[in-house]
């Protein structure tokens, strides 16, 4: 069992409410401190902490096994229910405010991974406004996925920490507004499930079908399925074979488009931890071009993590790193996930970010 101690002072409370990783955790109140006890694996965690009855809340120091997490406290803050973020926190004063505090065990690991992405002179200060930080989430995966999926879900031993004024594309992830027509997408998803049969005679050679094959002595039903359909600002296959998805792909409003391939992940299939191509090739630069990632057909179950910051299933566009951080993803619906990943120039689609 892991001994977490929350320390307070000059503090007025009668009931806390207290979550670590998601699950709520049974405490002990002593006259300088607050115990929970229960079960961390390696690696990182999150500690939330709000004021279910009382007045105020003042946490000077956190310790995980009797190690104080010393400076790593002001990687805390405090989000209000509104959604805003609060920092340097380390006082509740409000009911509907969370504190949260994500840290390492054990905190020697912690300590040298923080020291890694931070300075000391940025510990007390508004990290929000110096950096993009991403802390990672945890999910348990059903068993039927392999091993090394099932883990790189559930454990973090990573977060990404990026200097404010780094480009969007070299973020690991960033949420885009794109306006989806409804009935061009219904469309283009009847016309790709239409003709099933002949995208899968006509993909493209991916590496991530032959490893999972060989590693996983996958079911070829259940492979990645990637279909070029503009290369190198050409297009792979007449515009007539999908009239209907070429339709619905120029009123995405993407400009300076390079490539464009769609993906299908079956149900029940999943794409091993990888990062993919990184050759010196001018449209692959993130400093001039992003990685645009647009679901087409996402049911729930479908999850896509990108490691050291986050696990995505709201099946919403995104601009995705996917050179710089290793992501797996599972499909753990009833039905195929289909989704196109269009490389463009960051330039000419400021109006996207």
């Amino acid at each position: 069992m892991t001994k977490i101690e929350i320390f307070y002072k000059e503090s007025i409370f009668d009931e806390l409410l207290i979550h670590v990783n998601y699950s709520i955790a049974e405490y002990t109140v002593f006259p300088d401190r607050v115990v929970v006890e229960c079960k961390l694996d390696f690696g990182i965690h999150q500690l939330t902490v709000q004021l279910a009855q009382g007045q105020r809340l003042n946490i000077s120091d956190v310790r995980v096994n009797g190690a104080s997490l010393r400076m790593m406290i002001y990687l805390s803050y405090i989000e209000t229910s509104v959604g805003n973020k609060l920092q340097p926190a380390t006082t509740l004063w409000e009911n509907d405010q969370i504190w949260k505090l994500p840290f390492g065990n054990p905190v020697s690991f912690w300590q040298c991974l923080v020291y890694n992405k931070l300075s000391p002179g940025d510990f007390g200060t508004d990290l929000q406004e110096r950096y993009h930080i991403y802390y990672p989430d945890s999910v348990d995966v059903d068993d039927k996925f392999p091993l090394i999926i099932q883990t790189f879900f559930k454990h973090n031993f990573d977060f990404a920490c990026v200097k404010r004024n780094t480009p969007i594309s070299q973020l690991p992830y960033y949420p885009i507004e794109i306006e989806m027509n409804h009935r061009l997408l219904n469309d283009a998803i009847a016309e790709i499930q239409l003709k099933h049969n002949w995208i899968v005679q006509n993909k493209h050679f991916v590496a991530q079908t032959v490893y999972n094959s060989a590693e996983f002595n996958q079911s070829p039903e259940l492979d990645w399925i990637r279909l070029d359909l503009v290369l190198r600002e050409k297009l792979v296959f007449a515009r007539a074979e999908f009239p209907r998805l070429h339709d619905l792909i120029d009123s995405l409003g993407i400009n300076d488009i390079k490539n464009i391939f769609m993906g299908i992940l079956p149900a029940g299939g999943c794409i091993a931890p990888h990062k993919d191509r990184t050759e010196k090739v001018p449209m692959y630069d993130n400093d001039k071009h992003f990685h645009v990632y647009v679901p087409l057909l996402w049911s729930p179950g479908n999850l896509f993590k990108i490691n050291g910051a986050t696990i995505l299933s709201d099946g919403k566009p995104y601009i995705i790193n996917h050179m710089d951080y290793i992501h797996s993803l599972v499909n753990d619906s009833k039905q195929d996930r289909i989704i196109l990943a269009i490389r463009a120039g960051v330039d000419a689609n400021q109006h996207l970010i």
